[in-house]
């Protein structure tokens, strides 16, 4: 994959991700790419990221 079509790939994720009307699963199916890069992509996104520290 190229890496300007990745670039692609993770903003149309991050658009649907806060958009809440689709599961992680639906996106992958959505953007053609597997659910191990969804789940690591959320765990990169800062937001998730200062949830993770503010609840421990």
């Amino acid at each position: 994959m190229k890496n300007i079509e990745l670039i692609n790939k993770r903003k149309e994720f991050v658009k649907l991700y806060f958009s809440g009307k689709y599961t992680q699963k639906e996106i992958a199916d959505i953007i053609n790419i597997s659910e191990q890069s969804i789940v690591k992509w959320v765990k990169e996104i800062p937001a998730v990221q200062y949830a993770k520290i503010r609840s421990n």
